[in-house]
């Protein structure tokens, strides 16, 4: 894969170039893994055009997103230690540094101490802890402080950057810390988890798995999430060897999602229809090694399985999926604080939403 230093300059003005040392050794040896973070002219293509506009959760306090009642995101940084091609946030990162001061963190926390019904928090990036593991330890114990906010999860990221950093000596001793902790002497039990984000068999090199059973040693639980991705890992037999490989490994497999219609990365997203079909070569095997497959529409997520029908429209010359969403109308508008839907949906007879979502080829 080659691309002239003209392309490159180009590409490298839509989204900064970023690979680590430890990556670099891995791409000489894997496709897979070097088609994820070397620069394509196919970025430079425009995407196929929804005439829907999107909707990300965003608040009016910078870093603090929500699209559910019971839970929400506290994005803290745009930094990482690489740059996926495919990166549905890559409109920031790479091009922000830190997101959430003091000040901001604690208007966050304000509102969530305000709403009871937030159950669950993910605190994300970028790479979180490249904010410093004493500044994250602090944000969780003000989260886990919050009498209702029962779990709050920690996004990784992704091993394969650099597995020292991955699961340092700092990381395990504030993980460790919170593996079993209870709040004072209320019977409420309080948790902490972390999302790791790997997509291909290759990625699990021996030092990933060492870092990986590092973490499972403070019994911490993981949870992965993967990203289809056209011509890297949409084949049954390919996520079928990585999820069991994570399952053997004390990994849940929890997430396989569609890739986004981000700008420059239409040419990783592949049809709805190679999802479902990858979940139901899954569906013969056991349910503790096989992912959800999530479409995330802008008001949520939509979980398909192996016998998913799909509908589809042809909207403005492009193909779009309809879906029925489970996320009531009157609920969205109460906690999203706004006062009608997305252009992108609609209301059901029963009070859903239903919404469209743009498709893609094989």
């Amino acid at each position: 894969m080659k691309i002239d230093r003209h392309d490159l300059g180009r590409v490298q003005q839509i989204f900064p170039v970023r690979i680590s040392r430890y990556l670099q050794n891995l791409m000489r040896n894997s496709d897979a893994i070097a088609r994820q973070f070397l620069p394509d002219v196919e970025e430079l293509k425009p995407k196929a055009e929804s005439p829907f506009e999107d909707v990300d959760g965003i608040t009016d306090i910078p870093g603090f997103e929500r699209r559910y009642p019971d839970r929400a995101i506290l994005k803290v940084n745009a930094v990482c230690l690489a740059h996926c091609r495919y990166c549905f946030r890559r409109d920031i990162v790479g091009r922000q540094g830190t997101i959430v001061n003091d000040l901001v963190l604690e208007s966050a926390l304000h509102a969530i101490r305000e709403d009871k019904r937030l159950r669950n928090i993910l605190i994300t990036g970028g790479s979180p802890t490249l904010i410093g593991i004493r500044r994250l330890d602090t944000m969780v114990d003000h989260l886990l402080r919050i009498p209702h906010i029962t779990q709050v999860y920690i996004a990784l990221g992704r091993p394969i950057f650099n597995p020292k950093h991955f699961a340092s000596e700092e990381t395990m001793q504030m993980l460790s810390k919170y593996a079993q902790l209870t709040s004072g002497s209320s019977s409420i039990r309080k948790s902490l988890g972390c999302t790791i984000h790997i997509n291909h068999p290759d990625e699990l090199t021996e030092e990933v798995l060492e870092a990986i059973a590092k973490l499972n040693s403070t019994s911490i639980k993981l949870w992965n999430q993967a990203v289809l991705l056209k011509g890297i890992n949409d084949s049954p037999l390919i996520m079928y060897k990585l999820c069991s490989k994570l399952a053997d490994n004390r990994v849940i497999p929890y997430y396989m999602f569609h890739a986004a219609a981000v700008e420059g990365t239409y040419h990783f997203r592949t049809s709805v229809q190679k999802g479902v079909d990858i979940m139901r070569y899954l569906e013969q095997y056991s349910g503790h090694e096989r992912p959800l497959y999530a479409v995330d529409t802008p008001v949520g997520k939509v979980n398909l399985n192996g016998s998913s029908p799909l509908q589809y429209e042809c909207i403005n010359g492009a193909r779009h999926i309809y879906f029925k969403t489970p996320y009531l109308i009157r609920e969205y508008l109460d906690y999203m604080k706004i006062h009608e839907l997305p252009s992108t949906c609609r209301a059901a007879e029963d009070g859903y939403i239903e919404t469209w979502y743009l498709d893609s080829n094989d």
